[in-house]
This record gives C-alpha cells, sequence and structure tokens, in this order.
C-alpha cells in the first residue's frame, strides 16, 4: 500500500490489520476508512465487495452495509415509496453486476464451488435464468 494511493487498500491490508490482535484494529477507523471509499471512491466498493464481505466478520454489521451500499455514480436508484413498484423494469436490474474479486478461488478455498455450480444448474426462475 502507498501513501498516496487513495485505493490502495485491499484484501490483504485486511487482513493483516485482522491478524495483529483485535479484528480490524479500530473499528472506528475502519468504518471511516470505508465512508471515505463510499463517498470518494463507490465503484471502487461495487467492484470488490464480494472480497470484503469474505473477509469481514458477520458481526460487523455497519461495515457489511457500507459496502452493499455502494453504487456507481451513473446508477439510478428507484424511490422506494413508489406505488406499485417494479424493480425489474428498471434498465440496471437486466445488467449483471461487475466484480473483480476472484470468487471462483474464495468458493474453492471454502469448498463451496461445487455445491454453488450444482444449485445453478438445477435451478431455474428469476435468479438463475435458463
Amino acid at each position: 500500500m502507498s501513501v498516496g494511493d487513495p485505493i490502495a487498500v485491499t484484501v490483504e491490508d485486511l487482513n493483516e490489520i485482522e491478524a495483529v490482535g483485535t479484528p480490524f484494529g479500530s473499528s472506528k477507523g475502519t468504518l471511516r476508512v470505508m465512508l471515505v471509499l463510499l463517498h470518494d471512491f463507490p465503484e471502487f466498493l461495487c467492484d470488490y465487495h464480494f472480497s470484503f464481505c469474505d473477509v469481514i466478520p458477520a458481526s460487523y454489521i455497519q461495515m457489511w452495509n457500507i459496502i452493499l451500499s455502494a453504487f456507481t455514480q451513473n446508477m439510478r436508484l428507484p424511490d422506494p415509496s413508489t406505488p406499485n413498484l417494479k424493480i425489474g423494469l428498471y434498465q440496471e436490474m437486466a445488467q449483471p453486476p461487475l466484480i473483480l474479486s476472484e470468487v471462483d478461488a474464495a468458493l474453492t478455498a471454502k469448498h463451496m464451488k461445487a455445491d454453488v455450480e450444482a444449485a445453478q444448474d438445477t435451478a431455474t426462475g428469476f435468479f438463475f435464468p435458463q
């Protein structure tokens, strides 16, 4: 991680912080860094959300919410108070998300890849179009 590069926070850096002792060192400081990333570089959080959520413990709900609430600047969010909201009609819903993380490696490391592929092969419907 270089000093002048604001996007240099990587999954390896988070693992190093966790290895120091208490998970994520000072969670208050980590939350602040995540908020800066959310404000200044939301695309980074969108692209690497899988890697971040893979290493952040489930008990760090605020940190998960920050990462998963990120959206790109060109994305139009629907108004949740719209009556009869049809989320499937939005153009953004037809586009698959960009994931720059190594999903296959993470699933293989947790011995889940075969299960996910089997579920994908047999499932039908909205989430697994044929």
